[in-house]
């Protein structure tokens, strides 16, 4: 709609609508109404935990509730604040753990983790800084993520989305 609440003539209005045509039709239809997460099982402190591999995050992340449940809040720098954004929201960080040592298939791994001032997320999360240092291969065909000449299986769960409600 226009200023006035016109109608502006858009030439491409038919096309967009035919590319959406199109994309219903297509392959394009599944990876726009599917989100994959891709998990793997990991050690901290001695306990197990679900750790989200996130190809969209530039950093590691850990929940405020892990640093509380493993009594690790003495590791925490807080005075190191990290600005976020992403689908957990938006914020500054709690503070940063600057070296842990966890166990990923048997693979001590140390890291750095960002922590997220959000109790509701009970999540560690590993993202591309991880995967490049530790030279991380994703293999979709096998579900397994390669590391040291080891492979280690991950768990991929499917999520719906609705793009298509035009």
């Amino acid at each position: 709609m226009g200023n006035c609440g016109h109608k502006v003539y858009n030439p491409i209005d038919k096309n967009i609508d035919l590319l959406w045509e199109k994309a219903k039709n297509a392959h394009t239809t599944i990876m726009m109404e599917k989100v994959f997460e891709f998990r793997i099982n990991t050690v901290l402190c001695g306990q197990s935990f679900n750790c989200l591999i996130d190809t969209g995050s530039q950093h590691n992340a850990m929940s405020r509730y892990i640093v509380n449940h493993l009594k690790l809040d003495h590791m925490v720098d807080k005075t190191m604040n990290l600005c976020f954004s992403g689908l957990i929201g938006t914020g500054v960080s709690y503070g940063i753990i600057p070296y842990i040592n966890f166990n990923l298939n048997g693979i001590s791994c140390p890291t750095s983790f960002v922590i997220i001032d959000n109790t509701e997320i009970h999540d560690i999360l590993l993202g591309t800084s991880f995967m490049k240092y530790y030279k991380i291969i994703l293999d979709f065909d096998k579900n397994t993520i390669s590391m040291n000449g080891s492979n280690i299986p991950i768990k991929i769960i499917e999520r719906n989305v609705h793009f298509f409600t035009k």
